[in-house]
């Protein structure tokens, strides 16, 4: 028979678990805001704002020449191989001027920016959708309008068989 642990013992480790519980706590979320991502709370969120785009994460993800990062607002990208519309992506964003335009949300709980990215006159998050290389985010709030427009440009191109509705 096991001796059950006296309530003083599970009171001392306690004392001595909780403080290094919550220290590392702490540690992940000093870790997580100050990662390479600069801050947006000096960004200025005016619509027709002219950005250049560096690079394009992995994750679809653009970032811009002074380090923030835009999400494609309203895009899902696929989680298991998102490479085909990162290539896209960078095909028409890397090294380019970009113009940003917002909605009510306009930063994510990752710091990035969420926006609708134009290069010349191709609006990038519906293009990206439309060419089947991504899904509208359902979740996201934005534009009802933006959203309707998305949403009959992902059907094509599941009808079409584009992207991810393709058959292998």
């Amino acid at each position: 028979m096991v001796p059950r642990p006296r309530a003083t013992d599970l009171v001392r480790l306690a004392h001595r678990v909780l403080p290094l519980l919550a220290g590392g706590l702490l540690v992940g979320a000093l870790v997580r805001a100050y990662r390479d991502v600069p801050p947006v709370r000096n960004f200025e969120f005016v619509d027709g704002t002219v950005v250049r785009v560096e690079s394009i994460r992995p994750t679809g993800d653009l970032v811009l020449d002074d380090g923030l990062v835009v999400r494609l607002l309203g895009v899902e990208f696929a989680e298991d191989d998102p490479g085909e519309a990162v290539d896209w992506l960078g095909e028409r964003a890397r090294g380019r001027d970009v113009v940003l335009r917002f909605d009510r949300e306009r930063v994510d709980d990752d710091e990035r920016i969420l926006a609708y990215v134009d290069v010349e006159s191709e609006n990038l998050n519906l293009a990206v959708v439309a060419a089947g290389l991504a899904r509208v985010d359902r979740r996201a709030a934005f534009s009802a309008s933006v959203k309707r427009a998305m949403q009959k440009a992902e059907a094509a191109a599941e009808s079409a068989g584009l992207g991810l509705w393709a058959s292998d």
